[in-house]
């Protein structure tokens, strides 16, 4: 057997993850884009809120074996403090905070870095040999969330832009 296939978590999630980007590109995003900033930025924020499905990573009747401590902490850490920042974006942005969307700015850098992280520390350690069923969640569930951070940072940078060319209009009509 192919050595790659004793580990295949990581073609899982690169595969799944190019599928998903692909989907939301030619899909979600033309129709992430009709709907107010405020709505959108909730509909890719909520699938973080689910993050503390992470803490299964620590029980080890969820996975095959107990999983290398390095990794089950981090990643299990990470994902209940992404949850809460997700939440607290979710909360932020629906009641119109002024730091509304720099909070959720927050919560998908700190979320995309976690993610990178733990799937650094799960490959480093091995971590998928001993994953049992939680090996979907670097392989599909993961790989959504990485796309819904990509979108939600790309979503608060257009937004800054029109904000930006809008306050460039204004400047121009009121010098003119």
């Amino acid at each position: 057997m192919p050595e790659i296939m004793n580990n295949p978590v990581p073609v899982l999630l690169v595969t799944n993850a190019m599928t998903l980007a692909c989907a939301a590109a030619w899909f979600v995003w033309p129709a992430l884009k009709k709907l107010p900033a405020r709505d959108a930025m909730t509909l890719l924020l909520l699938p973080h809120t689910a993050r503390f499905v992470g803490l299964l990573f620590l029980y080890e009747g969820a996975t095959q074996n107990a999983l290398p401590p390095e990794f089950a902490v981090a990643a299990a850490g990470g994902d209940v403090v992404a949850a809460l920042l997700a939440w607290l974006a979710v909360i932020a942005v629906r009641r119109s905070w002024a730091s509304g969307y720099s909070v959720a700015g927050v919560a998908h850098a700190f979320g995309l870095a976690d993610l990178t992280y733990a799937v650094s520390l799960g490959t480093l350690h091995d971590a998928p040999a001993d994953m049992g069923a939680t090996v979907w969640i670097p392989a599909l569930i993961v790989p959504l969330l990485l796309v819904a951070h990509a979108m939600g940072l790309s979503l608060l940078f257009a937004c800054k832009r029109r904000r930006r060319q809008a306050g460039e209009k204004t400047r121009a009509m009121a010098a003119a």
